[in-house]
């Protein structure tokens, strides 16, 4: 299963850096989705780690698949302690407003 899963991304046209987001953001919402796959999808990052194409601004220089992955992890993270942040704050103007109900 494995293994067909990986001849079709590697048959996709991946050239450009935009296609090479896009292949990571699906390969990242997947592995998200679907925990019991994890280890195929690490796998496939792992195959997919040299994969470079030419940048978007900057046709000279490329950039890998491994350095988009990071950076979307990252992006998430990040994202996901706003979220935090954010929750903390609500639960905190709920906290205040139940006492002031309960007085």
């Amino acid at each position: 299963m494995f293994h067909q899963l990986m001849k079709q991304v590697t048959d996709l046209t991946i050239n450009t850096e935009e296609r090479l987001k896009g292949v990571i953001d699906l390969v990242f919402e997947k592995a998200i989705d679907e925990p019991s796959f994890s280890v195929a999808y690490a796998n496939m990052c792992r195959c997919l780690a040299t994969l470079k194409v030419p940048t978007a601004d900057k046709p000279n220089i490329t950039v890998n698949f491994r350095k988009l992955l990071l950076n979307r992890c990252q992006k998430e993270f990040e994202r996901d302690k706003v979220d935090d942040v954010v929750l903390e704050r609500k639960q905190k103007e709920l906290d205040s407003a139940t006492s002031v109900i309960i007085q």
